[in-house]
This record gives C-alpha cells, sequence and structure tokens, in this order.
C-alpha cells in the first residue's frame, strides 16, 4: 500500500509474525537489511506497530521504575533510620525492650 505521509511518499509492508517474538523478528530483519540491502539517497525504514508500541512502553518502563524503586528506598530509609526512636510509640514497643512481663497487662 502506497500512502502520501508527512508530504512523502510512503509503503507500507505487513508481516505477520507468528512463532518469533515480535523483537527479535524485527532485530534479524534490520540485521539482514543492513548488511544485504543499499537504500537510495532519500529512502529510509522505519518499524511500526507492536514494535514501536512495545519499544515506547519499554523506554516509559526504564523511567518509571527505577523512580519507582527510588521512592520505596526512599520511604524504607525514613522508616528504619530513626533507631529505637519509633520504639516508644509502639504499642509493644514496652515488651520488645524489657521481655513479657506480665503485669503490663494487667489493668
Amino acid at each position: 500500500m502506497i500512502r502520501n505521509e508527512d508530504g512523502l511518499l510512503t509503503e507500507y509492508v505487513f508481516v505477520d509474525v507468528a512463532d518469533l517474538p515480535i523483537g527479535d523478528y524485527v532485530g534479524e530483519a534490520q540485521h539482514e537489511l543492513q548488511t544485504k540491502l543499499k537504500l537510495p539517497p532519500g529512502y529510509s525504514v522505519f518499524w511500526s506497530g507492536q514494535y514501536e508500541t512495545a519499544l515506547r512502553l519499554r523506554h516509559r518502563l526504564m523511567l518509571i521504575v527505577p523512580i519507582t524503586i527510588a521512592i520505596i528506598l526512599f520511604f524504607a530509609v525514613l522508616q528504619y533510620s530513626s533507631g529505637g526512636e519509633n520504639h516508644d510509640r509502639c504499642p509493644g514497643g514496652s515488651v520488645l525492650r524489657r521481655g513479657l512481663n506480665l503485669d503490663d497487662f494487667r489493668a
């Protein structure tokens, strides 16, 4: 199918990849095109569809996952860096520090 996209004539080639992951197929196809195909000036090859979507998702996750891990570690450090200060506010803190004492449970 030939179309006009951004003022340039565009040719689409549809590929159905059943047994191979799309990333592996595109990697192999790119290698084959680079080694065996000489494009004239003004011509280019772009990969779209599921591959383009997966690539955008991968880049987004490479940003979001480290930020999320950093936030979790930040809150963990805040929670556990105070040493023994939080034990006074903890209801079971006196039992943990002094051992089990039955007088602590009597009204």
